[in-house]
């Protein structure tokens, strides 16, 4: 009997993330490495294929760049109500990832702008304050939003809790700021979303 390296269950991270290395590669090293502005990636499948697997190790593999991976599972961050508090979090989480102290206190995210106020209009200016922070800090952040389980936005958006225009507003956002990038993760592609 052979030995099975893949292993069932719950993501893989280091010595076990094996079969999906050439796809983490591409994604690395073609796509994200270099200077210019990463288009939008959709990694999709059926289920147990290591889409989250791949989003859990490009932490590790992009650790001696300038590039911060931003964990947004939907399966975890899912149990919002509007497209306010998805935004609200998503800033959240972009904020725990730059851990420079020098930046932090010039985009302080107030959650009650967030909530009710324009929720696009509180990001865009959260976005705006971080550019121009990570500017005057000279420091070339660069930010990839891991979208893990997107099919739940989708879901989200059919039932109301969160608004049509979502996705277009992400996209928007990843023509405008050439150091943001999203990579979706999910069991549809896009174009069937």
């Amino acid at each position: 009997l052979l030995n099975n390296p893949y292993i069932i269950g719950t993501p893989v991270k280091g010595e076990d993330f094996i079969g999906r290395d050439d796809i983490l590669r591409y994604i690395t090293d073609e796509l994200l490495a270099g200077t210019k502005q990463c288009p939008p990636i959709v990694l999709y499948g059926h289920r147990r294929m290591g889409k989250t697997s791949i989003l859990k190790n490009l932490s590790a593999r992009l650790k001696s760049t300038s590039i911060r991976v931003v964990d947004f599972n939907m399966q975890i961050v899912g149990h919002i109500s509007s497209t306010n508090e998805l935004l609200y979090a998503l800033a959240r989480q972009i904020e725990r990832a730059i851990q420079r102290p020098d930046i932090l206190p010039k985009i302080a995210i107030n959650r009650t702008i967030f909530i009710e106020q324009n929720p696009y209009h509180a990001f865009n200016n959260f976005f705006q304050r971080l550019e121009s922070a990570l500017e005057c800090a000279h420091c070339n952040y660069r930010f990839v939003i891991a979208v893990d389980e997107f099919e739940k936005i989708e879901e989200k958006i059919i039932s109301q809790q969160l608004s049509e225009d979502l996705l277009e507003f992400l996209r928007g956002l990843t023509q405008t700021y050439s150091w943001f990038s999203i990579i979706f993760a999910g069991l549809h592609t896009i174009e069937e979303m």
